[in-house]
């Protein structure tokens, strides 16, 4: 977990330098094969600076009717000095879970190698979502009652998590899947 934790940590720590770092891998397993590619180009007019992030664009209603629930406005939660990504919350007031949208900003001139670095480290199990056009990757923590979806558009890396959900990966999913992406 250490190791995942640093790794993680390195390689935004680096994208936001403009560098990237291969992942690490543990000495005792085999490495893992890396998650397919999205685009290896980042179109120029889809760069996004970190401060024009707006991690709460989901509007409570879009929230609620996606999550077949009733939902509050998003929070966002106070970022980490120095870190290069937004965070928003949604608390539920009656539906399947809390909704957390995180945001990386990377670099764009390696945001395709940092991009394939940091979802290479997904815990739990992960499936692409074949077909779709922001490379989206669903990724399934049945045990901790956790489910992201992540994808990116252009520079910018989004994981939109389901959390303390019950209703299992196939509903998460089909939950996730009928948000917007911004």
């Amino acid at each position: 977990m250490r190791k995942a934790m640093a790794a993680a940590f390195l390689a935004v720590t680096l994208a936001a330098c403009g560098q990237s770092a291969a992942p690490m891998a543990d000495n005792n397993s085999p490495p893992s094969d890396p998650v397919p590619a999205v685009a290896n180009r980042i179109d120029a007019s889809r760069v996004v600076a970190l401060d024009a992030i707006d991690a709460c664009a989901f509007t409570p209603a879009e929230v609620s009717v996606a999550l077949a629930g009733s939902y509050n406005a998003g929070v966002p939660v106070a970022p980490i000095p120095g870190a290069p990504r937004r965070d928003c919350t949604y608390d539920t007031q009656s539906g399947p879970g809390q909704l957390r949208v995180n945001i990386t900003w990377l670099e764009p001139s390696s945001a395709a190698t940092s991009r394939a670095t940091m979802l290479n480290m997904l815990a739990g199990g992960t499936a692409p979502m074949v077909g779709d056009a922001d490379g989206a990757i669903f990724q399934d923590q049945t045990e901790l009652g956790t489910y992201a979806l992540h994808y990116s558009r252009g520079n910018l890396l989004y994981e939109v998590r389901l959390m303390a959900f019950s209703g299992g990966a196939a509903a998460a999913q089909e939950k996730l899947l009928r948000l917007r992406r911004p």
